[in-house]
């Protein structure tokens, strides 16, 4: 405690030698006061009619005077310095000093670079951005959609926007620890966006070829969750697709080949995900009567189906064709499964839609 008394002490004195010698050389007036400097204060004494004692007293009066004067100017400054850096800074408790925080978070990685590509091709801004402005597609490779995407992601990479991570292919069989992956390495390397059975992505090195590959580069190419669909954000969790759209992509994750039976695999599935409350359902539910206004016999509202709904209700034929997305989807699982009027009993609904955000985090 006695030291920082000793330094704050000289700290101020050194302040204050700087601010005085800015208003003169105070040192050398000083310093004719001295000894070395005894006939300039015998020849003050006697102009002004004093003594050498009142000549000194005089002096360091002043002396003192202006090292108050001079402390209270500093310590004035200090709190005008002080107040104004506390006006611009964000204090720790705001939440905007939290968000900041998290911003300078780095990327990590911990997510499969298959599985947010996948996601963003079907359900993301980037993907309705496309589908906005390319209208004519007679003259574009079957899968375009695959390509622009895979060309944006591989942009990012190369311009380190995007950061990816896996382990570098040694010869034989070795690899590398999972590390980053330089920037520079995207000149000669592309990752492969496939919907192949490898548990881990890969990417190769560049072929004679756009559509060819060399030999593995690396394996296990991971990206940053958070970084990438800040790039290709995703659609709002509430983006609704109808049903036989979630059927077809079902159908096609899991290779459910029966077309001539309507998918019976698929929407068994997508209704025990709904049971289970994995996928939410939203459908026009089956009036008591038939509104006496308009006629129709199912509600004008889309709301949502509970999921007890489905452990006697299925998922019929007509759910599984674009034609017939205005009737209804669902029959009771046996004939008296919901009531004693069975399949009259009015606890049907049309146009069901699915969560696209929950099919695809089901089946990516």
């Amino acid at each position: 405690m006695g030291f920082e008394r000793f330094w704050r002490g000289y700290d101020w004195v050194a302040r204050a030698d700087l601010a005085i010698g800015w208003i003169f050389d105070w040192r050398k007036w000083l310093w004719t006061l001295v000894p070395g400097g005894g006939g300039m204060t015998w020849l003050w004494s006697a102009i002004e009619g004093r003594t050498p004692l009142q000549v000194w007293i005089d002096a360091a009066v002043v002396t003192a005077a202006l090292a108050v004067i001079v402390y209270f100017a500093i310590s004035i400054l200090e709190k005008i310095r002080s107040a104004s850096k506390a006006r611009f800074e964000i204090p720790k408790s705001n939440p905007a000093y939290r968000q900041a925080d998290v911003a300078t978070i780095k990327p990590t990685a911990d997510v499969d670079a298959r599985e947010p590509f996948f996601q963003i091709l079907e359900a993301s801004e980037w993907r309705k951005e496309q589908d906005r402005t390319t209208t004519d597609t007679t003259h574009l490779v079957y899968d375009w959609r695959e390509v622009r995407l895979s060309g944006e992601i591989h942009k990012a990479l190369r311009n380190s926007r995007l950061d990816a991570w896996g382990e570098e292919c040694l010869q034989g069989t070795a690899t590398t620890p999972e590390k980053p992956i330089p920037p520079d390495t995207w000149d000669r390397v592309e990752i492969v966006f496939d919907r192949t059975a490898f548990v881990r992505t890969a990417a190769y090195f560049k072929g004679y070829t756009s559509r060819s590959r060399g030999p593995m580069a690396w394996v296990g190419v991971k990206f940053s969750r958070q970084q990438i669909f800040q790039l290709f954000p995703l659609t709002s969790s509430d983006d609704y697709r109808p049903i036989f759209e979630a059927i077809k992509h079902i159908s096609q994750r899991t290779g459910d080949p029966d077309a001539a039976k309507f998918w019976p695999a698929t929407r068994l599935v997508l209704r025990q995900a709904a049971y289970d409350k994995r996928v939410k359902v939203r459908g026009r539910k089956q009036l008591p009567e038939n509104s006496p206004h308009t006629g129709n016999e199912y509600s004008e509202l889309f709301t949502d189906v509970d999921s007890s709904y489905w452990a006697t209700s299925e998922i019929n034929v007509l759910a599984t064709s674009a034609e017939s997305q205005s009737m209804y989807h669902a029959d009771p699982q046996t004939a008296f499964a919901w009531g004693e009027q069975g399949i009259y009993e009015r606890n049907r609904y049309a146009e069901l839609k699915i969560s696209w955000t929950d099919v695809l985090k089901e089946w990516p």
